[in-house]
């Protein structure tokens, strides 16, 4: 069963929720469908949405586990079909905003996940999935500041110009929700592609003080984050994939690395085990 959940403000400045909730997919969908019938007097009269539960207050440091992928469209560069069409996998709502016209479509997009997230991979797939959709429609016209799991998204409802209201839900098989396992190992090699501590104009060796820097700030990201049961995984192959691609470990100081900081883990044999695999991947995915 797909879980949807999520917290509820009563505005964009808000930073305490007023509700949180979780319900299956279809009666998420369901949900959505029927706040799309309102009609609102102004956009801020309405409710905003946030795919994350928090321990405090909304900030990235306090999420606990993050459900469902949200983007925003605020310039209609991309219709929504053109959207659904890029990713015919992948389960997915599409649904107007309250500025929506017939001449610039503004939309919100939903896609479930089969599984939580923490806030840095949810962060990492948004990119990914913006990434893949720039790669193609240049002008996309998506939001690239909401791509955070503390981000804030307004709840359904009619457009201003009624008319040009639209709810869609691509449902129809093959499409499922997002695997966040198999996307998300993706999202991480291309993450640390990106990230600018990696980026090198000429090819160089690194000094050791550099490298060991490298080491230090990767064993820092997989330190502080989350080790709650089924969420390491992925950070455990981040860490794997910061070790091999940014400092350049070559197979053994990689495996060694990953054997020490394995402890960490809920589960530290399956953490073991799981270290031939992500020398193997990486190196086949860079070879």
């Amino acid at each position: 069963m797909t879980i949807c959940g999520g917290t509820i403000f009563d505005g964009v400045n808000e930073n305490v929720p007023t509700e949180q909730f979780a319900l299956d997919l279809l009666e998420f969908v369901g949900w959505l469908r029927g706040l799309h019938a309102r009609v609102r007097p102004s956009k801020d009269s309405n409710r905003l949405l946030c795919p994350s539960l928090f321990s405090r207050t909304r900030a990235i440091t306090n999420v606990i586990e993050t459900t469902g992928i949200w983007l925003d469209n605020d310039k209609g560069g991309m219709s929504p079909e053109q959207f659904a069409d890029l990713f015919p996998d992948l389960r997915m709502v599409a649904f107007n905003t309250f500025s929506t016209t017939d001449t610039v479509r503004k939309y919100r997009v939903f896609i479930p996940t089969d599984h939580t997230m923490t806030a840095e991979l949810y962060g990492l797939i948004v990119k990914r999935i913006i990434a893949q959709v720039n790669a193609v429609y240049p002008e996309h016209g998506f939001d690239l500041n909401p791509t955070h799991a503390a981000a804030l998204f307004y709840l359904p409802c009619q457009a201003h110009q009624r008319e040009a209201s639209f709810f869609h839900d691509y449902a129809e098989p093959p499409r499922m929700p997002l695997e966040v396992m198999a996307v998300g190992r993706e999202a991480a090699l291309a993450a640390v592609d990106r990230e600018p501590i990696y980026t090198r104009t000429v090819p160089r060796i690194l000094t050791d003080k550099a490298r060991q820097l490298r080491i230090e700030r990767a064993l820092t990201k997989w330190r502080n984050a989350s080790h709650a049961d089924g969420e390491d995984h992925l950070g455990f192959f981040l860490l794997g994939v910061r070790l091999m691609r940014g400092a350049e470990c070559d197979d053994a100081e990689t495996a060694r690395i990953l054997a020490e900081e394995a402890h960490l883990s809920h589960n530290p044999s399956k953490r073991k085990k799981q270290i031939p695999d992500i020398i193997k991947q990486v190196r086949s995915k860079h070879s």
